[in-house]
């Protein structure tokens, strides 16, 4: 029979025990508390509820408070329901200190809410003034055995907090933390501000966003896609006179392009093959009589027999 169960069972008897604790002073029901580590388990349980019920400013249904116990200012502790803290454990809440529902917290763990200064060289560091700030551990925790949660820690809902971590610093929900420090380690897929089964955190998430979707940073923004040139590769292979073609590609052929002029000499001979008269392009023919003819003529002037197609007019000049 589960704790929850038991705690039904035995709803009125608790309730009655209560009552009778409700008209003792609270030193007393403080001794009474450690005397409660004599008890048979069951008992003692039930007795340390009905005391816990007592003094902590707020406490829910089922709590299981195991044996060796300890609890500091617990009018500054809040509690809700089907919690269960083991044996060994020290929680001082001094600076204060809520556990929400179903949450568990193993034994020899240690929740502190307030930590030494160490400022004024004059005294001890013992002697130094103390900061606090509260701790809360949100609802369906669970702290494993060992664990040292120190002052202003918030633990989000559904978290784990692996066996001997130290937490510094606040967990977000639905996390595995571990560590000395504690850091988190691993999510919790299905939960609230957590990725889901089968979606990459946030961080990976961005990495692999395609070029130029929105969010995407860094490369992501500026460089190609998969299966895509880098910008200055398709500039280059871009055709001769396509808008924004700079340097080579603005007067030279494209890949798989020939020259104007061979352009225009292949036009001659499929023209010759409809008619064995037909004439040659001019600027072919002339570029060709030049190259026969000048064979030692100077560069400057070999170049200026050379014809090209001007992409804007889309006629030859030489």
């Amino acid at each position: 029979m589960r704790g929850r169960d038991l705690f039904s069972k035995f709803q009125i008897p608790l309730r009655l025990m209560e009552v009778v604790f409700g008209l003792m002073p609270r030193p007393l029901l403080k001794w009474l508390w450690a005397l409660s580590d004599g008890l048979p388990d069951i008992v003692g349980i039930a007795f340390r509820y009905g005391i816990l019920r007592r003094l902590a400013a707020r406490c829910g249904n089922n709590v299981l408070v195991g044996r060796s116990v300890e609890l500091r200012y617990p009018e500054r502790l809040t509690i809700g329901s089907n919690v269960s803290i083991h044996k060994q454990c020290y929680l001082d809440a001094y600076g204060g200190m809520t556990i929400e529902d179903d949450v568990s917290i193993a034994h020899q763990s240690s929740l502190i809410s307030f930590q030494h200064t160490w400022s004024d060289e004059s005294l001890p560091i013992r002697d130094n003034p103390v900061t606090s700030a509260p701790i809360r551990i949100g609802r369906d925790v669970w702290i494993g055995c060992g664990v040292r949660v120190m002052a202003g820690v918030d633990i989000g809902q559904r978290s784990v907090v692996a066996a001997g971590a130290v937490v510094t610093k606040s967990v977000t929900p639905g996390s595995i933390a571990a560590g000395v420090p504690a850091r988190v380690v691993k999510r919790i897929a299905g939960t609230a501000g957590s990725p889901g089964r089968g979606q990459a955190p946030a961080g990976v998430a961005a990495s692999r966003a395609p070029v130029g979707a929105p969010g995407a940073t860094g490369l992501q923004a500026a460089g190609p896609g998969r299966g895509q040139a880098p910008t200055g590769a398709a500039a280059s292979r871009s055709p001769v006179g396509a808008p924004g073609a700079t340097g080579p590609q603005a007067g030279g052929p494209g890949r798989g392009q020939a020259a104007a002029g061979g352009a225009a000499s292949r036009s001659a001979a499929a023209a010759g093959t409809a008619g064995p008269q037909a004439p040659a392009v001019s600027g072919t023919a002339a570029s060709r009589t030049a190259a026969s003819s000048a064979a030692g003529a100077t560069p400057q002037q070999q170049a200026g027999n050379v014809v090209n197609l001007h992409p804007s007019e889309g006629k030859a000049t030489s």
